[in-house]
């Protein structure tokens, strides 16, 4: 009996240590240029296998590396928010090399405003640039720190060595934390991580907004935390997206079943035969249009009738001439013979408006670009393609966060449809480009 007691209180005590994690406690001070206090904060890291959390004041963020996540909880607010992984790290990218744009414009008018130097950008965004004019020095200080100083001499980072520990198996989560909540230069963040230990202290200066800001962040202790993510509690309010519009989108894709999808796609097909019968050849060109936009391509087999009925329209060579452009004259042409057609086939007129939007967008109108296909969406939202270039727009504006919910949704609705597989291959591609984010 005593033998059977102990198997089990060993057996809880190995679940036990299973279900916990470690958790890291810092105190951040952070203060501006002129060495004004800023804030002081508690800081707490745990680390899991797969994920990392971080509490900072009243949010909390969790980074899920194997779902590709990021899930902020607002404690004050009562809400949350899940977002991409790849969608961060396509804004740092746009981020910092519009700063970069910024900072030739800055240094020809020779204004010295801080945070557009190379080694800063690198260190904002904590990204090499690939043709980077930055040498940033290291030296030791007597106290056995490390620190790191711009080409002018100014400090940019200092580690201070720690004893604690951290257990390989956890090391990569420590990675994933340090490269997004620490705006450290590559070379700085490096040194961090080969000390396989938790530093005693960091100090790191970085410019958001072109105001100086100093952090200093002091390890104060550890301790054991839940061995699984922190999830919103209940009653909390998801915050789908960024923009209305687009949190209505994913409401109604999210409710879209396969069924329903089919039940579109054979309205088109009805569309198709019906308006051969009626010699309204136009009509079923532009639903046989639409068909292949939704399913990836229409057979030709199947797409030759109704083109063969459109022929004798006159319109039929507006529409094609019309679905692309190669200069802004052309564009504009186009843009008003596509609304003439919407006009005169209405209500099935509406697919031209994909392509009208992709005009505005060529014609850098990206707001009205955005619109036009927002609402052909909001007729259509189980349309893979025209979801994933709504995307496209997102990002074109620095929208990532809504830009990859719309991606979401265009893998949600076909997976294998090209331009879905296109978002494969960048998503690949930033992964390639910064794995230390991954």
């Amino acid at each position: 009996m005593r033998l059977a007691l102990r198997v089990l209180t060993l057996i809880a005590l190995l679940a036990g240590s299973a279900s916990a994690a470690p958790r890291l406690d810092f105190q951040v001070v952070t203060t501006d240029g002129a060495s004004t206090l800023v804030s002081s904060e508690a800081v707490s890291v745990t680390l899991g296998k797969g994920w990392v959390a971080s509490t900072r004041g009243s949010e909390a963020t969790v980074w899920d590396t194997e779902a590709r996540t990021v899930t902020r909880i607002l404690h004050d607010e009562q809400a949350w928010q899940r977002s991409s992984i790849h969608a961060e790290v396509a804004l740092r990218e746009a981020e910092q090399a519009n700063r970069r744009v910024l900072g030739g414009l800055v240094r020809a008018t020779e204004a010295d405003v801080p945070g557009y130097s190379d080694a800063e950008l690198e260190a904002a965004f904590g990204m090499p640039l690939m043709d980077s004019r930055a040498s940033i020095g290291a030296f030791e200080a007597p106290d056995g720190g490390t620190w790191w100083s711009r080409p002018d001499g100014v400090a940019l980072a200092g580690l201070m060595p720690g004893k604690k520990r951290i257990p390989k198996a956890l090391r990569p989560s420590w990675a994933v934390f340090v490269a997004h909540a620490l705006h450290l230069h590559p070379e700085v963040r490096t040194a961090v991580l080969e000390q396989g230990a938790v530093p005693a202290s960091i100090t790191l200066r970085w410019t958001p907004a072109d105001e100086e800001r100093i952090e200093e962040w002091s390890f104060v202790g550890s301790g054991r935390a839940s061995g699984r993510p922190p999830v919103p509690p209940d009653g909390y309010v998801e915050r789908i997206a960024d923009r209305a519009d687009v949190a209505k989108l994913v409401q109604v894709v999210r409710s879209s079943t396969i069924p329903s999808r089919d039940q579109a796609l054979a309205s088109l097909r009805d569309r198709m035969s019906g308006a051969i019968a009626k010699d309204r050849g136009l009509d079923g060109f532009l639903a046989g249009l639409e068909y292949s936009i939704q399913r990836s391509g229409l057979p030709v087999d199947e797409l030759a009738p109704v083109a063969t009925a459109a022929a004798s329209d006159s319109r039929l060579d507006l529409l094609m001439n019309s679905l692309s452009a190669s200069s802004p004259a052309e564009a504009e042409l186009a843009l008003r013979a596509l609304e003439r057609i919407k006009d005169e086939v209405r209500p099935h007129g509406r697919v031209v408006d994909v392509f009208a939007a992709n005009h505005l967008v060529g014609l850098g109108r990206h707001d009205e670009g955005y619109r036009t296909l927002r609402d052909y969406l909001q007729g259509q939202p189980i349309s893979a393609g025209p979801l994933h270039d709504l995307g496209l727009i997102l990002s074109a504006m620095d929208e990532m966060g809504d830009a990859w919910r719309c991606f979401e949704l265009a893998r949600a609705v076909d997976d294998q449809q090209p331009l879905v597989l296109s978002i494969d291959t960048y998503e690949e591609a930033l992964m390639r480009r910064y794995p230390w984010f991954y």
